[in-house]
């Protein structure tokens, strides 16, 4: 995961440029704030691993994450974790840029298209995807041969897998989000900060969050 990340804040930076698409990403750093000592130990695990591979990470204490994202409260924190290297991005621009990126280096992109079938085959007592059934929503059909499938289906993903004969812990769960008008103290570039002990994380949006 923290391979991922890197990559994709390197690949964010400099995709609007690659291909003329806004991706609305900001470089805003981001906090991960501890209200328990539990929680600081796992934030503090997180960040030695996060500088094991490079990614600029800093544990700090509760004043000065406070002075980073001044509309929270702080008595009642450990600590927070620092990543200045995060930011956010607006997800629906940021989607037809990774996709026009794909399409100019020789990726077809098909939408409105449903998969149907795996075809899988038997190696060595491994069952593995070579091909798949597809149909669209004019009733065409077809078939994808591949030798490599990728299975990102968000929250299809745990059915599609069953019929490919790969268990994915992967559960549909309701969360809600809220969107504030102006708050006095919100700037453009206020980090992200996330609050995992209270299952919430906040971003700026239009001066609001």
């Amino acid at each position: 995961m923290t391979r991922l990340i890197r990559y994709s804040t390197d690949l964010y930076a400099k995709l609007e440029a690659e291909t003329g698409l806004a991706t609305g990403w900001k470089p805003c750093g981001s906090l991960a704030v501890a209200r328990t000592a539990d929680r600081m130990t796992q934030l503090k695990r997180t960040a030695a691993v996060a500088r094991a591979y490079g990614v600029a990470c800093d544990v700090i204490g509760a004043a000065e994450a406070g002075r980073m994202f001044p509309l929270m409260r702080t008595d009642d924190l450990q600590g927070a974790v620092w990543l200045p290297g995060d930011g956010k991005a607006n997800p629906a621009d940021l989607t037809l840029a990774l996709a026009k990126g794909a399409r100019n280096r020789g990726v077809k992109v098909f939408e409105g298209v449903r998969v149907t079938e795996p075809t899988l085959v038997s190696t060595d007592g491994r069952r593995s995807v070579r091909a798949l059934e597809w149909i669209d929503k004019q009733g065409r059909s077809g078939t994808i041969a591949a030798d490599v499938v990728v299975l990102c289906g968000g929250q299809w993903s745990r059915e599609m897998g069953r019929r490919m004969g790969v268990t994915v812990p992967l559960f549909s769960c309701e969360h809600f989000y809220i969107v504030t008008d102006v708050i006095p103290g919100v700037f453009r570039d206020l980090p992200v900060m996330r609050d995992p002990d209270g299952y919430i994380y906040f971003k700026e949006e239009v001066a609001g969050c």
